[in-house]
């Protein structure tokens, strides 16, 4: 059987599209006014970092399938752009940062880029919650968005040499130039 660059690609955004779904539907920590704490965002950033441009779209869909199955269906189209937008700040920064920083940086430009990419899903869901709630309420979020994203820029930079080594001894790079050629 021939396995294309497009399976690779394919099977692979699927497979971070699900882990961000599970993952954000696995732990939930309520917060005060709207929304819970959850570790989607670890998946998220990773799906940026590992997969380009195709997991900038698994981080949006696998986050909106979460908040549909949840309950919090009014959330779901913020979520998705909101998502999307964190991980493809955290590949585009990242992506940058390697090629300005030497190699011995690169994990600084890890953290840069996720710490950045996290701070774009605070101020999205701040700005959402505040057309809902009106800014009083929207602002008490402030404070666990930046927790959540504290833990999930910890959590990501920890995982994220492991995945890319796993990925490598199954013979998948995360750069899609350099995919397994079909057979």
């Amino acid at each position: 059987m021939k396995h294309t660059r497009k399976t690779y690609r394919l099977t692979l955004s699927a497979l971070f599209a699900a882990l961000c779904c599970v993952m954000t539907m696995m732990v939930q920590i309520p917060i005060p006014t709207a929304g819970y704490i959850h570790f989607g965002d670890v998946f998220v950033l990773l799906s940026g970092w590992l997969l380009g441009f195709p997991g900038v779209i698994a981080a949006g869909i696998g986050s909106m399938f979460a908040d549909l199955f949840t309950g919090y269906a009014s959330y779901a189209p913020i979520t998705f752009v909101d998502k999307a937008a964190t991980a493809l700040v955290a590949w585009l920064v990242y992506a940058l940062l390697k090629k300005i920083f030497p190699r011995k940086w690169a994990f600084v430009g890890l953290i840069l880029s996720a710490i950045l990419g996290e701070l774009v899903m605070a101020a999205g869901y701040i700005g959402y919650e505040w057309m809902l709630y009106g800014f009083g309420k929207a602002i008490l979020n402030l404070v666990p968005y930046l927790i959540k994203g504290g833990i999930s820029v910890a959590l990501a930079c920890l995982l994220y040499p492991v995945t890319k080594r796993i990925m490598r001894r199954m013979g998948i790079e995360s750069n899609y130039s350099t995919f397994p050629k079909a057979r």
